[in-house]
This record gives C-alpha cells, sequence and structure tokens, in this order.
C-alpha cells in the first residue's frame, strides 16, 4: 500500500475550501430579501388604530388585484420599504391591502 503524503499548505488549503464549501449557503441567505412588515401600529393614536381596524387592513392582500401599490389612495416611500396611505395611518405594505381600495387609473 502507498502512502500518501501531504504538506501544510495542502491540509489548510483543503481546509479552507471545505469551511467556504459549507459557509456558502449561510452566506447566501444572509444577502437575501428581508421579509418587509409593515404591521407595528406603536406610538399611533387610538382613533387611527380603530380607523385601520374598521377599515380592515390587511398583508398580505387575500386579493393580488386589491394590493396597496395598485391604490390611487397608496403612498410609496423608497423600494423594499413601507408605505403610506391618505385614508389608513401607519405603515403600509405595498402588498397589503383594506376596504378603501381604489384602483388607479
Amino acid at each position: 500500500m502507498t502512502q500518501l503524503r501531504l504538506s501544510r499548505r495542502q491540509i489548510l488549503e483543503g481546509a479552507l475550501k471545505g469551511t467556504a464549501i459549507l459557509a456558502l449557503p449561510v452566506l447566501q441567505g444572509g444577502c437575501g430579501k428581508k421579509e418587509l412588515i409593515c404591521s407595528d401600529t406603536a406610538g399611533m393614536s387610538f382613533e387611527d388604530t380603530n380607523t385601520r381596524k374598521a377599515l380592515e387592513y390587511v398583508e398580505p392582500s387575500p386579493d393580488p388585484a386589491r394590493a396597496c401599490d395598485g391604490c390611487q389612495l397608496y403612498k410609496p416611500t423608497t423600494p423594499d420599504a413601507c408605505g403610506s396611505c391618505t385614508v389608513v395611518k401607519g405603515p403600509i405594505h405595498p402588498k397589503g391591502t383594506c376596504k378603501s381600495f381604489v384602483k388607479k387609473a
């Protein structure tokens, strides 16, 4: 039987490559999009919170054709961020909806 001899350099290179291969899925997951959550009503007045509930604001919309980003009342901010609404106060998810939905013309 022949004996395989590895240098320290070969062992370290193999260890580094193995670590990189194992770490790749973890690193890629950290670079992915984070889920946008716009349901935080902390700091809102009692009236604004009640209006939000009365208009049945939900996220995500059960009907994609009635999502906030397709509503005339929705005011977007930056991409991948909560927007606002002229009727429903607080953070508004672009894919949320409520009873006040008015399709953009």
